[in-house]
């Protein structure tokens, strides 16, 4: 992701880096770099589809999801503070974005914001839902629709497990 080389410049209609991958690019240079070679390889006009993991979604999870990673003070403020987590589910890196960190990597003369989503909205606890939805069918339909109405919002937006940017590669003369 850091060395698209073996691909033109402006080569496709669009670009999709979803599932969080970025998150796992190491240290913040390589992920200045695989944002650049993701803009790089779009066609001019072409839509950037970015999405990462959410520090405030992850942290709002811990309690229910990962109670044991707050017995690590150290390793957990690194977390909370940095967005790092040098053992990620084990024996991997994760860095978990703020919605400014994410638009401050991606957004450069280069493109323009598009839209900056959560993608998990304010679900917090996946059984709750899952039952929610089961139990209340009407109730969920009328949830999801406020999603849609409110998954931009800034708060949800951070709060959110994944959030997703989408940009354009901006169009400058002939050149680009």
């Amino acid at each position: 992701m850091t060395d698209l080389s073996r691909f033109a410049d402006n080569s496709f209609d669009a670009v999709l880096c979803l599932g969080g991958p970025l998150s796992h690019v190491h240290p913040k240079a390589a992920r200045q770099r695989a944002v650049a070679e993701l803009v790089r390889v779009a066609k001019r006009n072409a839509p950037v589809f970015i999405s990462v993991m959410s520090k405030f979604g992850v942290m709002l999870a811990t309690p229910g999801s990962w109670p044991r990673e707050l017995l690590y003070k150290k390793h957990y403020d690194n977390l909370a503070f940095n967005g790092d987590d040098y053992k990620f589910r084990g024996n991997a890196y994760g860095h978990f974005f703020t919605s400014a960190e994410l638009k401050a990597l991606v957004l450069t003369k280069n493109v323009k914001l598009l839209e900056l989503v959560g993608l998990e909205g304010l679900n917090v606890d996946k059984d709750v839902t899952n039952r929610f939805a089961k139990e209340f069918p009407q109730a969920w339909r009328n949830w999801l629709a406020l999603h849609r109405k409110l998954c931009s919002d800034p708060f949800v937006v951070d709060a959110s497990g994944h959030m997703l940017i989408v940009v354009k590669k901006r169009v400058f003369g002939s050149r680009c």
